[in-house]
Parts: structure tokens; C-alpha cells; sequence
């Protein structure tokens, strides 16, 4: 069928465009839409807001706030938007320092300042005056707003970042302040907002009730835990049996006291009790990676001890202070130990290293980074993500030698050797190397990666992208970009600094 299409006029409305028209019009040099529609970038399209009744005509919003009629508005992550308030709605978990007129402000505590008409919310810092505009939020913020709320095509460039994690399609940090920022896929809520949408482009804050101190990353779901004593670590995304759209706390099973660590699989979360051991949490699937099920979707692993651990697929290993790394759960290639059966909840010995600081499991590869600086890996090997000849790896092997830091994604690898990032296997969207082509690739170094950002300290890797956190506090990422995932406006799959509203 025939479609027309509808002539854009620089003028606050538009006649005589169908409703139908309107929904997949491009959005303005603003990023704004018609009244009663969002942008979406990328693609930088205008989509229909839930709940709203498609307009026969366009209204364009003035430029000092929101669109009107109670819909969610342009909110900065974590909180609700939307109202009929004269300004915009700003983001959550963002101190609304300054003078703020007639703008709510979202977040997890109350800000400082001057507020007239205004709540301002806490978090972390967003300082400036705030005239009828987001207040930013998430991380330390500045400046004098006084026109339409920011949006990703305007965002700067994201700073003091001190831990980073990565799930299939979305990727969060924690700032200095504890402040706590995600982007990319978010179906499932979990790159935050209140309000499902297709992707997060830009790093946009996460309200939580208290300063995080690290975070974990599941296939669409994502973890905070928190420094205070019998604190709950508080989770959002897509956790049996649905989606949550707002942190909750999911460990109830968790002894009460504060872990020293999260760990997340596919669609598990296990906490590092100090004095007790591992608890997890989330679906079996019959595998055991929960290990040893005291309640359905809870299990534990009562051994103090533990230094770390990591969660795969369907299975789940464990760093232990003599060095020795323990699996449990599917073990379909070996990910688990060369020597259990197809699948167990009981710990099995798959490796004795010289001390592992850190683990780091795959879709269905485990691996472990030592001490005396060597990465070691084990498990599938369908794309050479842990060695050249491609098939499973039965016992640990030697992937690379003097490395400070690692990563393991859905089908590679990724590790720091001499402040230069290296990467192996899948590339289907430049993930391990960009701009090469597709098929499995060997140990490459990741070129575009800055040289005055510092050294790269810590990797976040996904199923179709890869991150490196810099000792600056900057995130830079690459490989697919359709969902947000390198946390900026564009096409992948080159490196790129991640950006903040």
C-alpha cells in the first residue's frame, strides 16, 4: 500500500500529518518528538508513548519542559517521569544541588541547595542551577541548564567510574560516589527506568537507597550490593518469575549480613558470605548451578574462604584462597571439571592455580587469572576463545602471560598485557576485534583504544560487545551498538567512550 509521507515545517506544529505517520517519523535536531511520542536513538525514530492515544495532528513541545497530558516523560534513568510539571523530570539518583525551579528532581536521598517547587534527588552529585530541565544525575555533574532537558546526542563523556560490569546486551559502573549508571538493552528493566523500553543509548543513573559498592550483571538482570551492615543487595531486570522494573531486594534466603561480593549467571545471582560461604539464588534448570538446593531457586555452598566467584550459562566456579578453583553445574564441555559428570551441584576441583585473584566464566568456558599474572581457561573452545585449534579445552591451559586484568564474554575472551587490551574468538559484531571480519579470531590487540586515558584496569565483556575501564575512571567500548550497548548514540562497532546524561 501506498504511504505518504508528511513534510516537516519549522514551526511548534505540524498540520495534516496521519497519526500513522507520526509514529516512525525521525525525531528533530533535539531529539524530540510530537507531543504524546518519544525519540528513540538510535535509530532516532519517534515511538508512541504507553497508554496514549495517537494524535491526528503533531504538537511539538515548547523547549522549557516536558510534554504535556501525564505521560512518562524524559527521565534520566531510574525514576518516574512524565506529569504536567513546567519543567522536565530529572534523573534518578542525582543530588539536585543549586537553585531548581519547578523541576522534580528523582533519585534514592534528599539533595541540597535551593529548591523552589522542586524535590531534589540524592545519590550523587548533580550540581548547577536547573531552570525547567533535567538535573542530570548518576555522577558528578555541573553547569547551568535552563532549556531542554539533556539527551544522549548531548550527553559528556562518563568519568569517575571505579568498577564496571557487563551483562548480554548492557553494561553497568559505580562511580566514586557509589552512584550506579547502566545502558544498552533494557526489555527486561534491566538498564533501569521505570518504564520498559527497547534500549538505554547513554549511561543513565540507577536510584538506589544507599552508595553501591559493586555490581553484578546477568543475562538481563543486574545487582547492586551495598558496604552497610545487613544490607540486602538489591536487584532489577528480568528475575523469576518476571521482570522488575525497580531494585528489590531478591535475597531473602542470604543470611543477614552484607556480602563481600555478587556474583551473576545467566539467570542467577550468588552473594560471597564472608563467614559462611556462597549463596545463590535464581533458576536451576536442573544443572545445579545454584549448588547444593536447600529451597527451590536457593542454594549454598557452606565454605568460608571463598575469594571469588563467577557465574556462567548454567554453571557456577569459585575461587578459593589455596589457589584452588571449584565448579558446579552443567559441565557440557568440560567448564566445570574434565572429570565430572554432565552436570553436578556439588563443587568439583577443576583447577589448582598459583592463588586466583579473580574468576571469570562464559556461556559455557571458565577461566581464572592468577597471581603471578596468568590467565588460564578451560571449557568450550567453538570460536578460539581460548586457544587456536578449535574444540573443547578438557583440563586449563595457558591463554596469555602477564595479564592484569581479564574478561570473559557469551563466545570470547579479553585481557590487559602491557596496558594494550587483546581479544579472541567471536566477532560477529567486532566484539573481539573491530573491523575485522566476522569468523573466530585469534589473540588480536584492540586498536582505536585511547593513550591518555591511563591504563586499562578492569573488562566488561557481553555477548556481542566488549568494555575496558580505565584507571582515568572512563569507560570506552566496542562492537555492537543495536541496542545501546556502547553507551552512545551511533553505529558500532569502532571504540568509543561511554557518555552520561
Amino acid at each position: 500500500m501506498f504511504r505518504a509521507f508528511c513534510v516537516t515545517v519549522t514551526l511548534a506544529v505540524f498540520l495534516g500529518c496521519p497519526a500513522d505517520s507520526l509514529e516512525d517519523r525521525p525525531c528533530d535536531a533535539n531529539e524530540r518528538c510530537c507531543e504524546g511520542y518519544e525519540c528513540i536513538t538510535p535509530p532516532g525514530r519517534c515511538r508512541l508513548l504507553p497508554g496514549r492515544a495517537a494524535p491526528s495532528t503533531c504538537v511539538m513541545p515548547t523547549a522549557g519542559g516536558a510534554a504535556s497530558g501525564g505521560g512518562p516523560g524524559p527521565a534520566g534513568g531510574g525514576s518516574t517521569g512524565g506529569g504536567t510539571s513546567g519543567g522536565a523530570t530529572a534523573g534518578g539518583g542525582a543530588t539536585g544541588g543549586g537553585t531548581s525551579g519547578g523541576a522534580t528532581a528523582g533519585g534514592g536521598s534528599t539533595g541540597g541547595g535551593t529548591s523552589g517547587g522542586a524535590t531534589a534527588g540524592g545519590g550523587s552529585t548533580g550540581g548547577g542551577t536547573s531552570g525547567g530541565a533535567t538535573a542530570g544525575g548518576g555522577g558528578t555533574g555541573g553547569g547551568t541548564s535552563g532549556g531542554a532537558p539533556p539527551t544522549c546526542a548531548t550527553a559528556r563523556p562518563l568519568t569517575n567510574v571505579v568498577s564496571l560490569t557487563a551483562g548480554a546486551e548492557h553494561a553497568c559502573v559505580v562511580l566514586t560516589d557509589g552512584g550506579v549508571l547502566c545502558w544498552g538493552q533494557n526489555a527486561t528493566f534491566q538498564a533501569g527506568g521505570a518504564m520498559a523500553s527497547a534500549f538505554v543509548a547513554c549511561a543513565s543513573p540507577i536510584a538506589l537507597p544507599l552508595p553501591a559498592r559493586g555490581l553484578a550483571a546477568g543475562r538481563r538482570h543486574s545487582c547492586a550490593w551495598f558496604q552497610q551492615a545487613a544490607t540486602p543487595s538489591l536487584c532489577w531486570g528480568e528475575w523469576p518469575p518476571g521482570a522488575m522494573p525497580s531494585p528489590v531486594a531478591i535475597d531473602a534466603g542470604f543470611p543477614a549480613q552484607s556480602p563481600s561480593g555478587l556474583a551473576a549467571g545467566a539467570e542467577h545471582t550468588c552473594a560471597l558470605i564472608p563467614s559462611i560461604g556462597l549463596n545463590c539464588l535464581g533458576r536451576n534448570n536442573t544443572f545445579g548451578q545454584l549448588g547444593v538446593t536447600t529451597l527451590p531457586g536457593l542454594g549454598a555452598t557452606v565454605e568460608p574462604g571463598i575469594a571469588a566467584a563467577c557465574g556462567g550459562e548454567a554453571h557456577t566456579c569459585l575461587a578459593r584462597g589455596d589457589g584452588g578453583v571449584d565448579c558446579f553445574g552443567r559441565n557440557s564441555d568440560n567448564q566445570v571439571s574434565p572429570t565430572a559428570t554432565m552436570w553436578t551441584e556439588m563443587p568439583q576441583r577443576a583447577a589448582v592455580l598459583s592463588a586466583s585473584t579473580r574468576v571469570h566464566c562464559g556461556r559455557a568456558f571458565s577461566c581464572a587469572l592468577t597471581v603471578t599474572n596468568d590467565f588460564w581457561c578451560w571449557g568450550a573452545n567453538t570460536v578460539n576463545q581460548l586457544r587456536d585449534m578449535i574444540g573443547a579445552v578438557a583440563s586449563p591451559i595457558v591463554v596469555a602471560t602477564g595479564v592484569s586484568a581479564a574478561g570473559a564474554g557469551q563466545f570470547h575472551t579479553c585481557f590487559v598485557k602491557s596496558s594494550a587490551v587483546s581479544c579472541r574468538g567471536y566477532n560477529a559484531d567486532g566484539q573481539s576485534e573491530p573491523g575485522a571480519a566476522a569468523g573466530p579470531r585469534l589473540e588480536t590487540v584492540v586498536a582505536g583504544l585511547p593513550t591518555d586515558a591511563g591504563a586499562p584496569v578492569e573488562l566488561g565483556l557481553g555477548e556481542s560487545f566488549s568494555c575496558a575501564r580505565y584507571s582515568s575512571g572512563t569507560v570506552w567500548c566496542w562492537g555492537s551498538n543495536d541496542a545501546g550497548q556502547l553507551g552512545s548514540p551511533g553505529a558500532g562497532p569502532f571504540p568509543r567512550p561511554v557518555t552520561a546524561l
